[in-house]
């Protein structure tokens, strides 16, 4: 067994103020205590020069696809975990479910959910094949994946409703990931039509992704007592063009996180070029999203442990990865952050309208840990190594 021994690290849930070293041992933390000798020869150490550790993110919607099999995987993995996000679902279409299944197990780290990504538009078309695909699921499988876009036609509602029925018989959930193509009324409209069909008899078997309005938390909201397990909410740093509907302010935000433990909070990841921005590349905020969030939340008087709440723990639980992950402690698993708290940056940046916005950032990215290797120092990703395993998360009810 490889050991990775971090020394001169702060842990927020253990005494902030004093330094701890932690002991990895193949990709499971073994011991945590203020001195720790090497166990073995085979032992890397790593010195965190006091900075905290925490949990590594937990983003429910980074996903791998068909069209990403091959070169572009290893670059899409490699950009998240700039950003320290160390798992992923596999939402795997029909057409792709046998073919992709062993390269995405070579070549993607650690793949979240074994679960079917399904698009509304395909379902309508291929009913009768995707419901022969999903009959024979094993009992237990993760989780079917529903890219929930809109309008719904009256075929497409027909099948999120099979969805939800194979979901109780499959002892599963189904994670609807709403496509951000909606800023509208319609968009509310049909989120609505879905509401109405899971409220009734599918206690506990929806989650729900990317949820950036009011009015669609205010939807969510009705319907938690009754069929949620639990929903991401996406905070924007700048406003989006032509949207209708109403964005959470910084204040809305942290209240709702506040009063409501089944929401996770993330950043939004609209491409840069959407808000007008060309100075910035199109995945800033997906790599800069917990210093974002953490300057947004520190406004509103969080703290890090309730921003490591809100990020990585509540989003474990919800989607069945806890004990094992949202945490540190013996017996967790080793995907950590090593995060300079001390960081803070504040730039202006200017859209193509000429309106001028203020970002914030707070605490700084120097270390990924993932799996129990050191994958990310302050300098940026050091592996080209792409080799993990599946992971499959647990049935909560």
């Amino acid at each position: 067994m490889k050991y990775l021994l971090i020394r001169n690290c702060r842990i927020p849930c253990y005494n902030p103020q004093e330094l701890f070293s932690v002991l990895i041992g193949g990709n499971k933390i073994l011991q945590i205590d203020k001195n720790i000798m090497h166990p073995a020869i085979d032992t890397r150490e790593y010195d965190a020069q006091g900075n905290i550790i925490i949990p590594s993110l937990t983003d429910a919607a980074s996903s791998f696809g068909e069209s990403q099999v091959g070169d572009d995987l290893s670059k899409l993995a490699l950009n998240d975990i700039e950003a320290g996000i160390t798992t992923w679902i596999t939402p795997l279409t029909t057409s792709a479910i046998d073919k992709n299944s062993v390269a995405l197990e070579h070549k993607a780290d650690h793949i979240l959910n074994y679960s079917y990504h399904i698009s509304l538009n395909t379902i309508t078309r291929k009913f009768d094949a995707i419901r022969a695909k999903l009959v024979v699921l094993p009992k237990g499988v993760s989780s079917i994946y529903c890219k929930l876009s809109t309008p719904l036609s009256r075929d497409a509602m027909d099948n999120i409703n099979f969805l939800l029925a194979t979901a109780i018989d499959l002892g599963t959930t189904v994670v609807f990931d709403i496509a951000r193509g909606g800023t509208s009324n319609e968009h509310i409209s049909g989120l609505l039509n879905v509401a109405s069909q899971i409220e009734a008899d599918h206690k506990n078997r929806v989650y729900f992704l990317n949820i950036c309005y009011e009015e669609e938390f205010e939807i969510l909201k009705r319907m938690q007592e009754n069929c949620l397990i639990g929903a991401e909410l996406r905070y924007s740093p700048i406003p989006r063009a032509g949207s209708t509907l109403k964005e959470f302010s910084p204040e809305r935000f942290a209240t709702i996180l506040r009063e409501n433990p089944w929401c996770s909070a993330a950043i939004s990841k609209t491409p840069m070029r959407e808000y007008g921005i060309s100075v910035l590349p199109d995945d800033y905020w997906r790599q800069n999203q917990l210093s974002i969030l953490y300057a947004v939340l520190a406004k509103q008087n969080f703290t890090i442990e309730e921003l490591i709440d809100v990020t990585s723990t509540r989003s474990s639980k919800m989607l069945g990865m806890w004990p094992s992950y949202g945490r540190i402690d013996v017996g967790a698993d080793a995907d950590l952050i090593v995060l300079d708290d001390k960081y803070a940056e504040t730039f202006k940046l200017r859209n193509s309208n000429g309106a001028d916005y203020e970002i914030s950032m707070l605490g700084k990215i120097n270390g990924v840990i993932m799996n129990g290797r050191v994958v990310r120092d302050v300098d940026g990703v050091i592996t080209n190594n792409i080799d993990g395993r599946f992971i499959y998360r647990r049935i909560l009810f």
